[in-house]
Formats: structure tokens, sequence, C-alpha cells
């Protein structure tokens, strides 16, 4: 039933959302199998018939293994809240910060994977002398401790919108992770020696590692950049994709079509929107320059984040990114103007002109230049078999802003076609309407009595977020390097296929969306 599916539940109907449907089969396609799997093999397991030593790799291996399992319970549990409320009829109600209530049991989560990650690798099958374990990690806890102070004094968090509390926290967790990237290249030089052919475990821990670094770094030092105060446009927003609260109202910034605006030391203008291969779904195409003192553009990019529509007028936003080094710029569309469900009412009036004359509207006024035939104009596009007529206005308004106006007539072997033309600044249309029998042009001038063509967007920076994706990199050369020590290669196609490899994982995470 349109974007819904509907089946009997015990005589109950249950409706879901269609792409809410798809992910539950795609989870029961996963789940299911390997619970069948488990339950018939359970015999074959083989069980430990004592317990390990709290000094032995095994214990630690089990201790993280558990975490990793009772994380995901809990994602499972808050994520499913709604699932439960609608099978069983309950109102439990999701908490008032949905982003902070995942935020404080993770970030515990980070601390415990990072100290594990760390010295896992250096305890010994059965049992581990206390001693060799202080020797190994004495050096690797003297950097971290350099790296954080490092950190502390030229690179601070700023996440102080929850407690200090949490705060500490998340420098504890940077200093877990941390230790586990330093400790986990120092293994890799002091026990195997340098040998990185065998290190698979060890640079997949670091990677690891790595990626919760820039998870920490990224999310805690996240910045808004846009506000309503660019140009003093306040219109609701929708709701953030990441905290899924609604949006700050002040955060958001409009933007008129065409008219360009102020964005974190960027001219950002909104060119115009389109419409995607699927359904309700609409690109909007952002334009962002930056000039240096001299007015000269010294970076210009277009992003162009989309939207789906739904029902009652939401949208479902999709962000648009620019990457850089040390940094990502993101941003997504917040609220838009819904030009399918609005009447226009106003009517065209046409005044009689030639070049040199003058016309007036509510907000200014304009001035037939010229008749131009077939211009050269990248503006107009036309069929070469056309004959195309433009008339060109220079248009003034009363608060002294200029722009240009290029209505046309396109006339071929079937007839002929008006080409108008919009000032979107000014809520104003032009039209070529035709000539008179003295040669004289028919203009028509519309001032639309809707709302202006607008979009709103909200605009993060995410600092050293590259570190995520490097370690993404970094763990996936681990997993590869651990398969080839266990397959039957030689060194050399070890070294061929890892070559290979690194360029097609480092292009896929680290370039392809560049």
């Amino acid at each position: 039933t349109g974007d819904d599916i509907v089946f009997n539940l015990f005589g109950k109907k249950i409706a879901f959302k269609a792409m809410n449907a798809l992910i539950l089969l795609y989870l029961l396609a996963f789940a299911l199998p390997s619970l069948f799997l488990f339950c018939k093999n359970y015999k074959k397991i083989p069980a430990i018939q004592q317990e390990e030593n709290t000094n032995s790799r095994e214990f630690w291996m089990f201790i993280g293994s558990l975490v990793l399992f009772l994380t995901g319970i809990f994602i499972i549990a808050k994520t499913s809240i709604p699932v439960v409320n609608k099978l069983f009829g309950t109102s439990i109600a999701p908490p008032e910060d949905v982003e902070y209530s995942y935020n404080k049991v993770v970030v515990l989560v980070a601390i415990l994977l990072g100290f594990l990650t760390a010295i896992t690798q250096y305890f010994k099958y059965r049992n581990t002398a206390v001693k060799y374990l202080y020797k190994k990690l004495m050096w690797p806890t003297i950097v971290t401790i350099g790296i954080m102070l490092l950190i502390i004094f030229f690179y601070p968090f700023t996440y102080y919108s929850k407690t200090a509390g949490f705060l500490g926290a998340i420098y504890v967790a940077a200093f877990a992770v941390i230790w586990s990237v330093v400790a986990n290249a120092f293994y890799i030089w002091s026990v195997q020696k340098g040998k990185i052919l065998k290190a698979g475990s060890s640079i997949s821990h670091a990677g690891f590692a790595l990626m919760l670094t820039g998870i920490l770094i990224s999310s805690a030092d996240k910045k808004v950049v846009s506000s309503s105060a660019a140009n003093g446009i306040i219109l609701p927003g929708g709701k953030d994709p990441m905290t899924k609260k609604d949006d700050k109202v002040g955060e958001n910034l409009t933007l008129l079509r065409e008219v360009p605006a102020d964005l974190a030391g960027y001219t950002v203008t909104y060119q115009k929107d389109s419409t995607g291969n699927e359904s309700n779904r609409r690109f909007y195409k952002l334009d962002f320059e930056k000039k240096n003192n001299e007015g000269k553009a010294t970076e210009h990019f277009m992003l162009e984040p989309d939207v789906y529509l739904m029902k009652d007028n939401n949208l479902s936003s999709n962000p648009d990114t620019k990457h850089y080094l040390t940094k990502d710029v993101f941003t997504y569309i917040t609220s838009a103007l819904d030009k399918d469900h609005r009447e226009d009412t106003a009517q065209f009036r046409e005044v009689i002109m030639q070049p040199g004359d003058t016309a007036y509207y509510s907000n200014g006024f304009m001035i037939l230049t010229k008749v131009v035939k077939n211009p050269a104009d990248a503006k107009l596009r036309y069929d070469p078999a056309q004959l195309a007529l433009v008339a060109e206005l220079d248009i003034t308004s009363k608060d002294s802003l200029h722009f240009k106006a290029m209505p046309a007539i396109l006339i071929d072997s079937l007839g002929a076609v008006n080409a108008d033309d919009t000032i979107y600044p000014q809520n104003l249309f032009i039209r070529f309407a035709g000539v008179t029998e003295d040669k004289k042009l028919r203009i028509g001038i519309k001032e639309s009595d809707k709302m202006i063509d607008y979009v709103s967007i909200k605009a993060y920076v995410f600092p050293m977020i590259n570190l995520v994706w490097l370690g993404l990199v970094v763990m996936a050369l681990g997993i590869l390097l651990s398969m080839l020590q266990r397959g039957s290669f030689t060194k050399t196609q070890s070294l061929v296929i890892l070559f290979l490899a690194t360029g097609f994982i480092f292009y896929m995470f680290m370039l392809a969306g560049a």
C-alpha cells in the first residue's frame, strides 16, 4: 500500500515501511542460517575443560569478544524500540537525546576495546609473566602519554555540550585507542622483528584503533559552520540525520535561489534543483566559491545533496561532502520549498517597449537594451534549426542590486515558443511575448505572490575524519596479510597480491568519494 508493506501477525495487521522490511529481511537472511548451523554443529564445538588464566591471551580474547557481543545486544535493543512498540502495543519512549544515549555507552566500549587491543597481543598463550608485560608496554605507554600531552595543549577536544565527566571519558578513550595504535606498532617492531608479512593481526588491531581515533576526534571536535546570521533569513528546519533531533533554527542557512550567501569563508549559491531517477527524489546544486583578499577565486566546487520527499511534506536528507586532507565539509538539506503543491495566481502584465525604453515593477525598474538573434549564450539552450530572438533587459532594484534578464522566443517549423527568464532574488518573471505591427516588443512582467524558491542547509566540519578511512584501509590490509599467511603463496606472490590489493583498497576508501 504505497510505501508500506502490510502483513497479518496473530490476527493483528502490522505495517512496515518498505525499506524497513527490506532491512529486516536482510538481517534475517544472515541471522537464521547462522543460528541453524550453530545449533546443528553445537556438539562439534570444542569445550575448554578448565578456565583460562587471567594472564593468558585466551582469557583477554574472550573478554574482547564478550565486549563486542554485549555492544551488539545494546545497539539492537536500542534500535528495536519502535518495532517492539508496534508489535506488542507498548509505549516505550525513546531518550530525549538519542545521540548521547548511544555515545555515553559506546565511549566506554571504545575505552575497553582500546586497552584490550593494545595489551592482548603481548600476552602469551596459557600464561604470561607480569614483568614481561611491564617491559614491553613501558615505551608504548611513554610515547602515548607524549602524544596525549600534544593533543591536550595544541588540539584539545571541544565537546562541551555535555558534562565534564563525559569530556573526560572522551580523553580516556582517546588515550586508549592511541595507546593501541602505538602498542601494536611496537609489537611489530620489537616482538615480530619487523616481519610485516607475519604481522596481520597486529596491523588489523592498529587499523581498528586508528579508525576509533578518527571517530573520536572528528565527533568530539565537529563544528556547525552554517548560521542564519549570514543573511538573517530564519525558517524552521527538519531533523538532523545524525542526531534525529529537530535542527536548531539558528544553525540553518536559508539560501534564496541564485542569491549568494556566506558560509564558513565560502560564498555559496543555490543554483537549481533537479529530479532524480528515483521517485520523489530531488537534487540541489550548491555552488561553493572561496576568494582571496584581491577577490580572485582560489577554490571552487559543487555539492549536490539530495532529499526524498516523504508523506506529510517531510524530507529524508542525504548529504554531500567536500573532502580535504584534514577535514570534511558535510552539507545536507533541512527544508525546501514544495514547488509541486504551490499555486501561483499572479498574472503577466504586458508592456510595449523598444530598445532604450524603461518599464517599472514594484521593487525597481528595467531597461530594454537590445534584441539579439541566435545569441551564443550558454544560459539559453536551443536547437540550431530554431530561430531564437532574445530581448536583453538590465534590471535595477530599489536597493541598488543589478540583474540581467534574457527572455526569448524560439521559432521553428512547428511555431513559436516562449522561453521566460526568472530573476529569483526579486520573485520576478520576464516573458518575450511577441512583436507588434510597428516592430516594438511586447514584454510580459509577472511578480509572483508566492514564496521565492529557497532551500535551507546545515553544514558541519568534521576534522581528521580521514583517520577513519585510513584505519579501515590498514585494518583491511591486516586481514589480507593474515589470509596470505595461511595460504600457500610464495613471498613474491604475496607481495604482488598485497601491492595490488593495497592500491584497490586505498582507492575505494580514500579516493573514490573525494
